[in-house]
């Protein structure tokens, strides 16, 4: 098991964890929280703002159609067909565009664990813990996993009804080029909230450098109780750049 930490890519991901109770529940119960773009940390990330309804007449004229056809009140449906222009259109679009963004789950994965800015920001200084998946051994779950694009100039996205392969799904997929450093890789669902991997997906729970005993123990039990082959290390407090000391566990 050691040795597949020391692979960086897929199929193997890693996700940073803090040192919480939810944490513990999150390895006990084999799940994984999907929230929504909105408790995401860059204020940017997957924004309806960078999301604009073409101009071009047929794709307009195929929105409102389909609107329209979702009206079941008569009245309502007459009040829609005789006000709504282009202008009050996009505008209409813009909001729902934002609702339809909020339904989506979003998790953050990276490609490596050997990323000290990540124990530090999202493991609570080094008291949490990294987990290591293999996203092969469950592809259902993992299937619309995607690495994240990073750009100088996060430009607004063309959304059409009437495309396919539309720029809208790529929202979720693209960040400023200032987060970079993060190798992160990501999971959408088409819903908000707690979703259960295979547990056979789990690989390695790696322990923070300043995780405590207490910490250590209920990890090792969730892990004990829960899975038939999961390892569980420690890493040694660093002391020279780019080299990573694990201890194991478990």
């Amino acid at each position: 098991m050691k040795e597949e930490i020391n692979l960086a890519g897929r199929p193997y991901i890693f996700r940073f964890r803090q040192n919480t109770d939810r944490t513990i529940e999150e390895i006990a119960e084999n799940y994984i929280y999907f929230p929504d773009r909105e408790s995401l940390n860059d204020p940017f990330d997957s924004s309806p703002d960078l999301v604009y309804l073409t101009k071009n007449p047929e794709a307009t004229l195929k929105l409102y159609q389909l609107v329209s056809e979702g009206i079941t009140d008569k009245a309502v449906k007459k009040h829609f067909d005789s006000k709504y222009d282009l202008d009050k259109l996009q505008e209409f679009a813009h909001e729902k565009v934002k609702d339809f963004i909020l339904e989506f789950g979003v998790a953050c994965f990276s490609m490596y664990y050997m990323n000290l800015p990540l124990w530090a920001n999202y493991a609570n200084d080094h008291k949490g813990v990294c987990l290591q998946f293999d996203s092969d051994i469950d592809k259902d779950f993992f299937s619309v996993l995607g690495p994240v694009s990073y750009v100088e100039d996060l430009t607004k996205l063309e959304f059409s009804p009437i495309i396919e392969d539309s720029d809208m799904g790529k929202i979720f997929y693209r960040k400023a080029i200032n987060w970079s450093y993060e190798k992160e890789v990501r999971l959408v669902k088409g819903f908000k909230g707690k979703a259960n991997y295979n547990k056979r997906a789990l690989r390695n729970v790696i322990l923070g450098y300043n995780s405590d005993d207490d910490f250590r123990d209920k990890i090792v039990e969730a892990v004990n109780k829960n899975y038939e082959d999961v390892g569980v290390y420690k890493m040694e407090k660093p002391t020279k750049i780019n080299k990573f000391t694990l201890t194991k566990i478990k």
